[in-house]
This record gives structure tokens, C-alpha cells and sequence, in this order.
């Protein structure tokens, strides 16, 4: 298995997701093109976070140095 790459590559990371989509694949398990992400992921620990704690886990992976 290969962990997704959550980095701000813009080709094969999540560079250019939109908050709202990155919000969704966290807390739904939904990705940008309508996929369905598997585990482990755990998705319904992270759907009920408090919205401040959602919006520093999105400002930390905006950080994450591309890498390809």
C-alpha cells in the first residue's frame, strides 16, 4: 500500500484542493475527483473535531514542502 501524498505539490499532492475539499477527504473520506479514500484513515474521529481544530490541521498540510 501507498500513503497519499498530502504535500502542496501542486501535480501529485494536494497543491491545488481547495480548503473546502481537503475539509471533506479528512472528515468524509471524499476526494477532490469524488473517490471514496480507505482506511486507515479515521474519518469519523475527525468529523466531529471543533471547525479551529479542522482549520489548523488544513493550515499545518498547507505548509508540508512539495515533494513528488
Amino acid at each position: 500500500m501507498t500513503a497519499a501524498n498530502i504535500t502542496s505539490d501542486r501535480t501529485a499532492g494536494i497543491g491545488t484542493w481547495s480548503d473546502q475539499e481537503i475539509v471533506r477527504a479528512i472528515t468524509q473520506g471524499i476526494a477532490r475527483d469524488g473517490r471514496i479514500l480507505k482506511p486507515p484513515m479515521g474519518y469519523p474521529f475527525y468529523a466531529g473535531l471543533k471547525q479551529s481544530d479542522l482549520a489548523d490541521i488544513l493550515a499545518y498540510l498547507r505548509t508540508v514542502p512539495p515533494l513528488q
